[in-house]
């Protein structure tokens, strides 16, 4: 007669040194080609094995995942009934995995780790030079094909820097997934995410995210995990809605549409290039000195502090646009619209500059005739305010920025004129 599988089931062990997914994944998809009535999310007693493993205790020197590479990885699964128990070490993950015997909304698939490696890969980032970015090892990967979720992970690391803790609920949809809550905590940094993750043809995919991150010190937090160091302090209450064609660990600038609003109190902006102050769409103080030919040290000593900074911001593509953000400090307050290239590292914006401190008819006087005529407006300003007058009236002056980020033109722009500047409407679609 036949071969006949072990009644008590079937144990597999050993070291078989390296494995490709990929290769795994291809004879998978001839098997369930040749296999009608495999389950939309197979199973681990499903398939040829007719439920008899129970069992897999394995080390591994490399397991290959597309662009991944996972060393020193060692599995123990075992199954209880039609459940299985999954515990695993590795350069990338370590932790349990618990696959109930029958996968569905009422019973996902549940992934408590207590680390997790981000890879990365350094590539060329168009509007910041060479940079290290998340390497893609999963982009065939079909949404509708991934089990409900629910997962945990203590420490998520990113070239050797621990950003904190995650927690994910998803739920499948006819064409995806859909994720109830991302929720991620980072230093001084929660973060809360909902969405989708479609794939409505062959070969096409989508990505709708709602973002909200709130923090009682970005600045602080954001150095720390060595993210950015321009910012000092800074409340903040931030929301993002955001969509883009391929999947939420892939996202480009092509196609990408964002709306969202910002809300940063009480902070520093410490320098404007390259961090946070070009993303804003400031100007660099040092360029509106070098051409006023005025001193502008006692504004902006020290970098700008503000009080807040608020503002309605849409991405398209790699545009970045505003018509209201507004930065208010105890020295000026800044109001800028228009747009900023983060590919191209342009600006065509307006910025008016409203000083306080009685110094803003000088400005506006350098602005309009020359540093002379400045100085002779700034000491009629303080001749006048000792018999109870200001100059009040031409405190606020427009400006038109327009160029590439290393090289600003600024030059004067008449009050309530846009100079020419194209303004995305922030207010609908």
């Amino acid at each position: 007669g036949g071969a006949s599988l072990p009644s008590d089931g079937i144990r597999i062990r050993g070291n078989p040194g390296s494995i490709s997914i990929g290769d795994w994944m291809a004879w998978y998809a001839g098997f369930k080609a040749a296999s009608p009535g495999t389950e939309t999310h197979p199973h681990p007693d499903s398939g040829m094995l007719g439920g008899k493993l129970s069992e897999i205790d394995v080390t591994l020197d490399a397991l290959k995942l597309g662009e991944w590479q996972i060393t020193d990885l060692e599995l123990d699964a075992r199954r209880r009934y039609r459940a299985w128990t999954v515990e695993t070490t590795s350069s990338l993950a370590g932790g349990k995995i618990h696959v109930p015997g029958k996968v569905n909304s009422a019973h996902p698939v549940r992934v408590d780790l207590d680390y997790l490696e981000v890879p990365v890969t350094v590539g060329t980032d168009a509007a910041e030079g060479a940079a290290k970015t998340s390497v893609n090892p999963l982009g065939g990967l079909n949404p509708a094909r991934i089990p409900p979720l629910r997962v945990r992970i203590d420490e998520i690391r990113l070239d050797e820097r621990n950003l904190g803790e995650l927690r994910l609920q998803t739920s499948s949809v006819t064409d995806g997934l859909h994720v109830h809550d991302l929720a991620l905590r980072m230093d001084n940094i929660v973060a809360h995410a909902t969405g989708d993750w479609r794939m409505p043809g062959p070969g096409r995919q989508s990505t709708t995210l709602f973002l909200k991150v709130e923090s009682p010190d970005l600045g602080g937090a954001f150095q720390r995990l060595e993210l950015d160091d321009s910012l000092e302090g800074g409340r903040a209450d931030l929301e993002f809605n955001a969509s883009w064609p391929g999947a939420p660990f892939r996202p480009g600038f092509t196609g990408l549409k964002a709306r969202g609003s910002v809300s940063l109190m009480d902070g520093r902006i410490r320098n404007i290039e390259p961090g946070l102050g070009r993303v804003l769409g400031l100007i660099n103080p040092a360029v509106l000195q070098r051409r006023l030919t005025l001193d502008f040290r006692d504004m902006f000593k020290k970098g700008y502090a503000f009080d807040s900074i608020t503002g309605n911001l849409v991405l398209v593509d790699s545009d970045l646009y505003t018509r209201d953000l507004v930065i208010k400090g105890p020295s000026s307050e800044i109001e800028i619209s228009g747009r900023t290239g983060l590919v191209a590292r342009d600006y065509d914006q307006i910025v008016a500059v409203t000083p306080q401190l009685g110094l803003g008819p000088a400005i506006a006087g350098a602005v309009i005739g020359g540093p002379a005529v400045g100085a002779a407006v700034f000491v009629a300003d303080r001749l006048l305010k000792r018999s109870g007058a200001d100059l009040s009236s031409v405190s606020r002056i427009e400006l038109r920025v327009t160029g590439p980020w290393d090289d600003v033109r600024v030059r004067p722009a008449n009050l309530g004129d846009t100079g020419g500047v194209e303004l995305y409407d922030t207010e609908g679609d």
